[in-house]
Parts: C-alpha cells; sequence; structure tokens
C-alpha cells in the first residue's frame, strides 16, 4: 500500500508512503465501510397484522323465513376454529333439524346447511342449502335460495335473521 489506499465505496481515500500509516488507513476505512452499511441500511419493520377471519361462535335466535313456509322460530349453536364454521340449528318445535358447515372472512359467511325433516310419507326428507351473508356482529342476516334434496316441497329464498345470545 506505498500509494495509499481508497476504501471500496470511495469514502475516504489514505495517500501515504509509509506502510504504518497505510495500516492505520485501511483499519480505518474498514470501520467506515461497515459503520456507512450500518448507517444505510433501513430500522426493520414489523409485519402487517394478519386479517382475522369474523367470529360467529355461540348461541344464536331467530327466525327462518321462505317464501313457500310462514317464518318459523330457529336456534343455532356454532362452534369456530379459525375461519372454518361447524354447528347446528332446529326449529324450536324440535321437528326439523340440520348441520351447519362453512368458513368466514374479515366480515361474511360462506356455507351449507343440511336440513332434516319429517314428511308425510314417514321418510325424512333430507337436503341442503348454501346460504351466505355479513358476519362479525351481535345479529346476522344469511340468505340461500333454497334446500334441494329427496322431498319437493323444501323452504326457497331462505333468509336467516339471527341475534347471538
Amino acid at each position: 500500500m506505498r500509494n495509499g489506499w481508497i476504501s471500496r465505496m470511495g469514502l475516504t481515500r489514505c495517500v501515504s508512503s509509509h506502510v504504518g500509516l497505510s495500516g492505520m488507513c485501511l483499519i480505518v476505512g474498514a470501520v467506515l465501510v461497515i459503520l456507512g452499511g450500518a448507517a444505510c441500511s433501513s430500522p426493520p419493520t414489523a409485519p402487517a397484522p394478519v386479517p382475522q377471519p369474523a367470529n360467529v361462535a355461540g348461541n344464536w335466535t331467530g327466525t327462518l323465513a321462505s317464501t313457500n313456509f310462514v317464518a318459523q322460530a330457529v336456534a343455532m349453536q356454532l362452534s369456530q376454529a379459525e375461519s372454518t364454521v361447524t354447528g347446528t340449528w332446529g326449529i324450536a318445535s324440535g321437528a326439523t333439524t340440520g348441520t351447519i358447515t362453512g368458513t368466514t372472512d374479515t366480515a361474511n359467511f360462506v356455507g351449507m346447511f343440511t336440513i332434516n325433516s319429517p314428511s308425510s310419507t314417514g321418510v325424512a326428507c333430507t337436503g341442503s342449502a348454501a346460504v351466505n351473508g355479513p358476519a362479525g356482529g351481535a345479529t346476522i342476516v344469511w340468505t340461500g335460495l333454497g334446500f334441494t334434496g329427496n322431498c319437493n316441497n323444501f323452504p326457497v329464498s331462505l333468509t336467516w335473521r339471527m341475534q347471538r345470545q
């Protein structure tokens, strides 16, 4: 290093014909490179929070209305693990029951309701309906086109109006 040393970043220049001073320039230059790299780096940023799914777990009561049946008092019991929802529902009289499966995102529910209801022939009417609507509050209004299954006279144009208990 007889003619001197220029740092890799071009920030310092040491010119010396003396070996001892060149060694000193090398040390000072290396420290400046390290400190300069640290000064130019950005501080670490915290990761963005992950949005949580709407919570619909709990006991709900309300009505199931359809265009071809009188509105019925119903109850739902829902469990939730992260965004996955499972549960049961039933008419207050206990004659018609079903299961609920679905998912929530930050503001909505999308799922499937099954139905199991007695019929006049003695064979149980069973079917399912796709249901969706807003989620994550003390009240929910979920809708669906209607149940389809092994009987002809299932409720159609469904509206579930429920209150969290």
